[in-house]
């Protein structure tokens, strides 16, 4: 229930990392326009929606965000499922009270994790405890608010109720008319008393409702309807296993799941599976039942080529040298662990499949000699091969599968002839690459990838991971010269 599948989720991502990406030479694609309801006029709770127009975080994302003023959060709700917003910004007491008129909702995330209401009042009026409130003049916020429902929850715990005090409506700015006696306390939040303290209010008793019922306090909550709509599952959740895959059904949108923090490799990651959701999506939709899924090797060719174009676009908008050197040594890495040591690896799998078809005894010794020597001879002589290294056999999955590991290089390599392609020649380069996407499995893997310009059978896709590499290792030294000549001028 706490993860988020929203739209934010939904446009931020696939919009900027998978739309941008393909069509980084093109400005066909509008911002997609997003509303969030909220429980009050502009105030500090929502300083990060409100301060999209001028520092327009949201628009970099290619979201044009609006915001819905409310009386609360019973209100917030109200708008969003008249169709005036997306998603509410409410409280967990208005969202109980809508389930229990029968609305189809779903909380995506807890703002507050705990309970950020309390009752705040004059220290002359010797209000200490939950149960001094009775008879007491009370303000909130408005009738449809937090602040008088957590209220309603304060004096349940204390076996009161709103029969045992007066309920006084004092708008936005409700600690005026505690600091002019109109009210005995009022009912608030923490960032309402901060604010209020800021303002002139001193000297008070602080109630803390947590103290009495710790619940989450606010909240963002959407429709059933649009949360079954959404297909990205980027956030944790409780059961929910680490890694990242794309599923697709027939007749069905593809669907991504997995764990994004926010770091380069999970933007990778997700460039990675968006890749694999918009193979499968323009496959489904050009391709009848019988072809429209993909071999693996086709696979990885199109998520990997999408995390290469990503690459480029970063490398293109780099802000400074120490970002771009940062980006280009993520990528060589990128490259040494799926080209080159796969490569490796692809190379052992083939030596003792055919040491064994010709009778040889794949024994703990055969095994660890022969994973050694090809170690050394792939990192050269002065590479020291630990006793523990070259028994890297024995632990590392992909030998116990049928026989793939080949495809993660080949595929890498045909995914870099491809971004080479879009680099060099641009929009028909894209529009070949779509086309590739669109063929499902309509002829032999090898066949569909010289559509999108990687010809397997000639050395050119490896020829361009080579070209990639050199690139990348020359701009890193010029970058680093440059940085040591500054040194030496210090």
């Amino acid at each position: 229930m706490l993860t988020l599948k929203t739209k934010f989720i939904l446009n931020t991502f696939a919009i900027a990392l998978l739309i941008t990406v393909f069509s980084a030479h093109s400005s066909l694609y509008a911002l997609e326009k997003f509303s969030v309801a909220g429980w009050s006029k502009p105030i500090s709770e929502i300083t990060n929606l409100l301060s999209e127009p001028d520092k327009g975080f949201f628009k970099a994302k290619g979201i044009d965000l609006g915001y819905v003023p409310g009386t609360g959060g019973g209100s917030a709700i109200t708008n969003m499922l008249s169709g005036a917003a997306d998603i509410a910004f409410t409280d967990p007491a208005s969202f109980y009270q809508a389930l229990d008129r029968g609305e189809k909702l779903i909380a995506i995330y807890n703002i507050y994790p705990q309970n950020v209401f309390n009752v705040v009042s004059p220290k002359t009026r010797n209000i200490t405890k939950p149960s001094d409130l009775k008879g007491k003049k009370i303000g909130v916020y408005s009738l449809s608010s937090g602040t008088r429902q957590n209220l309603q929850v304060l004096l349940h715990q204390v076996g009161l109720s709103e029969k045992d005090v007066t309920i006084q409506v004092t708008g936005l700015l409700n600690f005026a008319p505690v600091i002019q006696g109109q009210v005995d306390a009022t009912a608030a939040t923490d960032t309402g008393l901060f604010v209020g303290k800021l303002k002139g209010l001193k000297d008070v008793n602080v109630i803390e409702v947590k103290n009495y019922l710790n619940v989450p306090s606010d909240m963002f909550v959407v429709t059933e309807k649009m949360y079954n709509e959404n297909l990205i599952d980027v956030f944790e959740s409780q059961g929910k296993q680490s890694g990242a895959y794309m599923s697709s059904t027939w007749g069905l949108p593809p669907r991504i799941k997995l764990n994004f923090s926010g770091t380069l490799d999970d933007i990778f990651t997700l460039a990675h599976e968006l890749g694999h959701a918009y193979h499968s999506y323009l496959s489904q939709k050009n391709q009848p039942y019988a072809t429209y899924r993909y071999t693996t090797f086709n696979a990885e060719a199109a998520a990997i080529a999408t995390e290469a174009l990503l690459m480029d676009y970063l490398l293109a908008n780099a802000k400074n040298e120490d970002e771009k050197a940062f980006l280009i040594q993520n990528y060589i890495q990128s490259i040494g662990s799926t080209y080159y040591r796969q490569t490796r690896f692809a190379e052992f799998e083939l030596l003792i499949h055919e040491a064994a078809e010709n009778g040889q005894i794949l024994t703990e010794d055969f095994l660890t000699e022969s994973f050694g020597e090809m170690y050394s001879r792939y990192w050269g002589p002065y590479m020291e091969i630990t006793e523990e290294e070259a028994y890297s056999w024995s632990r590392i999955p992909h030998f116990y599968y049928n026989y793939y590991v080949y495809t993660y290089a080949t595929s890498f390599a045909a995914a870099e002839k491809i971004a080479e392609n879009v680099r060099n020649e641009g929009q028909p380069a894209i529009d070949d690459f779509i086309t590739y996407l669109s063929t499902g499995s309509a002829d032999y893997p090898v066949e569909l990838l010289k559509i999108a310009g990687a010809d397997m059978t000639t050395s050119e896709p490896f020829e361009a991971v080579s070209r990639k590499m050199n690139y990348l290792m020359d701009e890193l030294e010029k970058i680093l010269e440059v940085k040591s000549l500054k040194d030496v001028e210090l």
